[in-house]
């Protein structure tokens, strides 16, 4: 698939801009992408190691994560509601910021999704007020998603990207929140020397 042009999808508008004006995202298919200050979010977390590309950022702000869904409206509202049970996306960035938000993980007793209890309002306010949104229409979401992960440096994306040593130190992170166990097969270089340190 060819990619189309970036600055077309990146059209991005601050989160809570974007959530106080929903009704004005087209409920169709589509892909978002979610921006950030990387290097304030992700620093002493290895993801810098990991990763030998370069943030791809636009105005000022750095890809974290790409999302696709057959209806954007209700997705883009998922990932800002005060429900880290229905985004992944949430989850990871919850997990992320657990110390600096003095978060408390509620694991959900029958499947591996967590919440963060009253702690979800201040999640939602962080995201709110820290990240952007980009959103681009298109019918074939599925298919430019996972082309933009393929392409470009999405540090909070795991699904197809549970190879890179970051996602699965996501994985591992989330699942310790959680009270379960992720063990990668191999644990990666980089994991180690910081334990000895």
């Amino acid at each position: 698939m060819n990619l189309p042009s970036l600055q077309a999808i990146c059209a991005i508008r601050p989160s809570q801009e974007v959530l106080d004006h929903l009704d004005e995202i087209p409920n169709c298919a589509g892909v978002y992408m979610i921006f950030g200050d990387s290097q304030e979010l992700l620093e002493g977390t290895g993801y810098e190691e990991t990763e030998s590309r370069d943030p791809f950022r636009v105005g000022g702000v750095d890809l974290l994560y790409v999302g696709s869904s057959s209806t954007l409206r209700d997705r883009i509202a998922c990932h800002f509601k005060d429900d880290s049970q229905a985004s992944t996306f949430r989850m990871s960035m919850g997990c992320l910021l657990r110390q600096r938000l003095d978060l408390s993980v509620y694991p959900h007793l029958t499947k591996t999704y967590f919440h963060f209890g009253q702690g979800e309002g201040r999640l939602t306010r962080w995201l709110c007020q820290n990240t952007a949104v980009a959103i681009w229409p298109c019918a074939q979401a599925p298919e430019l998603e996972k082309a933009l992960i393929r392409n470009l440096p999405a540090p909070i994306n795991i699904s197809d990207r549970r190879t890179h040593p970051y996602s699965r130190y996501l994985l591992t992170l989330r699942s310790t929140a959680n009270g379960r166990i992720h063990r990668p097969r191999r644990q990666p270089s980089w994991v180690a020397s910081r334990k000895r340190a």
